[in-house]
């Protein structure tokens, strides 16, 4: 067996006219692969394998296609194998080199495909923002939330004093409960009690970008270069991987619609911990983005001067690996990655996975 990689817009033409299996049916296949991947890919797919589940059906598309226990791939000569999960992804890879597969077998770890996968500038928008750096339409103001009322840890207190050192004049708005009514929104409010901090700034952010305009930035944002240079378009947002926008950094002027948008999509909708992974927000604004005229393809775009921006702007240290590759001159900041919803544990297993297979592909 062999493993590859490539980025997504590649990997049609990688497996064309080849049979498809799936490793893995959980959460991450049924909101992430199902939704990212092409229709010509899913058609593909023959079957699934998966440890947990066996003689059962996994719906795709129009198809419903069986899942067989792993050992049904010793049947297989020739196919492609695209391992579904964003853990485990190392395990995964052992348990079918284990397994002493044909060299025809080719394994592709999909979150690795999406860490893989970069947009594209477009020079005409580079253009425009040059062109009217000069006429700011966004307010120089830096929002950020702290509903915990915790320490902060030394590694933001790192990334807002880097907002002072290189956007003196700006002024910083840090919301908290004190200040903020959280019980404006439902969705909002019972997150609150919950105390998942992160899932009820996701609304938060959106209603003071829409109310007062400005920049939100999270706290564990760091600035490493001056940010005045967007602030000429009238709102500006950013990818994290090829088919997520993250709205850890955006600005607006007040009103935005599509801010308006993104927030109607907490309205008349509660809050549950048991659904955490569906409300992760990068996820959760998808069908929005797409229908406001997005393309979720990680490439810099404009729409009605809002101005999307590829991921080496503000993400370069990449959510799936946790790692840095150079930075470009136009990398404004890095976003840290805390990701405090998933927990600690958690975020340094997936970390530690996925370098491990990258690694591999490295050799």
């Amino acid at each position: 067996m062999k493993l590859c990689n490539c980025r997504l817009d590649e990997l049609q033409n990688q497996i064309k006219e080849q049979r498809v299996i799936v490793f893995g049916v959980g959460k991450y296949f049924e909101l992430d692969m199902k939704k990212i991947l092409p229709e010509e890919i899913l058609r593909a797919i023959v079957y699934a394998v998966d440890n947990g589940q066996n003689h059962s059906k996994l719906q795709i598309l129009d198809e419903a296609v069986p899942v067989y226990q792993p050992m049904k791939l010793l049947e297989e000569k020739k196919c492609v194998i695209l391992l579904a999960s964003s853990l485990h992804l190392y395990e995964m890879y052992q348990q079918l080199q284990d397994m002493n597969l044909g060299e025809d077998i080719l394994c592709y770890a999909f979150p690795l495909i999406l860490a893989n996968s970069i947009g594209k500038t477009d020079a005409k928008i580079e253009k425009y923002m040059k062109t009217t750096e000069n006429s700011p339409q966004i307010e120089r103001k830096i929002h950020s939330f702290w509903f915990s009322g915790e320490k902060k840890p030394d590694a933001y207190q790192k990334c807002i004093d880097s907002w002072k050192q290189l956007c003196p004049d700006y002024k910083i708005h840090e919301w908290n409960m004190g200040n903020y009514d959280y019980t404006k929104n439902p969705f909002m409010q019972k997150a609150i009690q919950e105390k998942k901090w992160a899932f009820a700034s996701d609304y938060a952010r959106l209603d003071v970008i829409y109310h007062y305009g400005g920049i939100y930035l999270d706290m564990d944002m760091e600035l490493l270069r001056p940010i005045n240079g967007l602030l000429g378009c009238d709102a500006f947002f950013v990818f994290d991987t090829q088919n997520d926008i993250d709205l850890a950094a955006f600005a607006a002027k007040p009103g935005n619609i599509l801010i308006r948008k993104l927030m109607n999509l907490y309205e008349n909708v509660e809050f549950s911990v048991d659904l955490m992974s569906q409300f992760c927000q990068p996820r959760y604004i998808r069908s929005a983005l797409k229908d406001f005229g997005v393309e979720l393809n990680g490439s810099m775009q404009m729409i009605e001067h809002m101005v999307f921006l590829p991921k080496h702007y503000f993400m370069p240290q990449n959510s799936i690996l946790d790692q840095s590759s150079e930075l470009p001159e136009e990398t404004l900041a890095i976003h840290r990655h805390n990701g405090g919803w998933l927990g600690t544990d958690y975020r340094a297993r997936k970390m530690t996975d996925s370098e491990k297979l990258w690694d591999l592909l490295e050799e």
